[in-house]
């Protein structure tokens, strides 16, 4: 994992996910409370195959690196290499991927339910203490 100048970094243009205002606004939220727990995957062009909601809320808090893996794709430690006219294949591949394995995940609507009533009871308290919140 590398720290990844922003304005290196660019959203891939062929990102088929769309991330509406709201949900930018709740990235921009977690990314204040919790830092940058999840690094951007990015291709060799400093494209964005996977974390562009993240990409545009880290650029609206102002930040000036992100949390970046680059893809380098291999096979038992030994690099492969792909020709020009493979690459966008590849990322979009990649993108794919990483895409559909976020769609496939189950939730524990019960953990879930506890994780947010003790984060809110911590809220409750610390705005007992005078906090203004």
């Amino acid at each position: 994992m590398k720290r990844v100048s922003v304005s290196r970094l660019e959203p891939h243009p062929k990102n088929a996910r769309r991330h509406p205002e709201e949900n930018i606004k709740i990235i921009v939220e977690s990314l204040k409370t919790f830092g940058q727990v999840t690094p951007l995957v990015i291709n060799e062009k400093m494209q964005v195959l996977k974390g562009n909601g993240t990409l545009e809320a880290i650029k609206r808090l102002g930040w000036k690196k992100a949390k970046c893996i680059e893809v380098s794709l291999n096979y038992g430690g030994v690099q492969v290499n792909f020709n020009q006219s493979q690459k966008p294949v590849i990322d979009r591949a990649i993108k794919l991927y990483c895409n559909k394995v976020d769609n496939h995940r189950m939730t524990n609507a019960d953990a879930l339910y506890e994780i947010v009533r003790e984060w809110m009871k911590s809220k409750t308290i610390k705005s007992k203490k005078g906090d203004g919140k």
